[in-house]
């Protein structure tokens, strides 16, 4: 374990790295967490699109959240 301490930049790449995994919907709903103080109904809205597939989510990647 290193012994610098962890910076807002490595915990973001962090959770993009994380994210890769997550299913479309998940990575949507994230983005929208780390770019908006909340989620609104537009949000679910959306998000409930992806998830049943007539929508494509965006990814979050490190340049939309930083």
């Amino acid at each position: 374990m290193s012994d610098s301490p962890t910076t807002e930049a490595t915990v973001l790449a962090n959770l993009v790295k994380w994210s890769e995994d997550c299913p479309d919907w998940q990575r949507d709903a994230l983005r929208r967490l780390c770019t908006a103080p909340e989620l609104d109904d537009t949000d679910a809205t959306e998000l409930l699109a992806i998830c049943r597939g007539d929508a494509a989510g965006t990814q979050i990647v490190r340049q939309l959240i930083t």
